[in-house]
């Protein structure tokens, strides 16, 4: 029952902080899509950068097997 109330409360603060931003101009549609775009150029950006490690490491292998 702690756990819940403690829940609850902390759900509740969240509310409370959520609309205190978004009555300050906080645009929550423009923080979600800035977030999504951010995050998917980091993962393209960290996704590039392990294939060219791989690459490297597969060309460094050819050039040991031969």
């Amino acid at each position: 029952m702690w756990v819940w109330i403690r829940g609850l409360s902390s759900l509740i603060e969240a509310k409370v902080i959520y609309n205190a931003l978004e009555k300050q101009g906080i645009d929550w549609n423009y923080v979600g899509n800035q977030l999504e775009v951010e995050g998917v150029d980091s993962f393209k950006k960290s996704f590039h950068s392990l294939l060219v490690t791989l690459q490297e490491k597969a060309d460094s292998l050819r050039l040991v097997s031969h």
